[in-house]
């Protein structure tokens, strides 16, 4: 999963009850980030006494939601091409930059592992349909990694 630049994560875990929360994932950073923890005592304090932070927090676990049911959408689909264009959406809401009209770049650097993996694909499967979406001039893919998208271009 990604997150949005100033995002705080996970705070679903804690938010659900006062116990101890295993993390069971690897969290990988695509760019710089700054990590700061606190207890289950102070996040609660924090959140009875301001009020604006409890609907920063609520606001935060709709979008959640929203990127999680995203995510369910493009695993659902059934061919390859659909999964990756799904991803280039879900990359735009995320981390796009409108550079001109329906055209993004994607302020991460993202390899064909990460497209494959966040679609549910090999990276040969996904390295196959990028080309593809390259030569359609759907995406450009300039040096050093970066991701031009042409929105428009999409296919539905």
């Amino acid at each position: 999963m990604l997150f949005r630049p100033k995002t705080a994560f996970p705070v679903l875990p804690v938010g659900i009850n006062k116990t101890t929360y295993l993390v069971k994932f690897f969290y990988q950073a695509m760019t710089n980030v700054e990590v700061f923890q606190i207890t289950h005592e102070q996040f609660y304090q924090v959140l009875n006494k301001n009020i604006e932070t409890s609907g920063l927090v609520l606001t935060y676990m709709a979008e959640l939601y929203s990127d999680l049911i995203g995510r369910l959408e493009i695993i659902e689909n059934k061919d390859a091409k659909s999964k990756i264009t799904n991803v280039f959406r879900y990359l735009i809401n995320i981390s796009g930059e409108e550079v001109k009209t329906d055209t993004y770049k994607l302020h991460i650097k993202i390899t064909h592992q990460d497209i494959a993996s966040l679609a549910g694909l090999t990276r040969e499967t996904a390295s196959i349909n990028l080309k593809r979406l390259e030569a359609d001039k759907v995406i450009e893919i300039k040096p050093g990694r970066s991701l031009i998208i042409n929105a428009s271009k999409l296919p539905a």
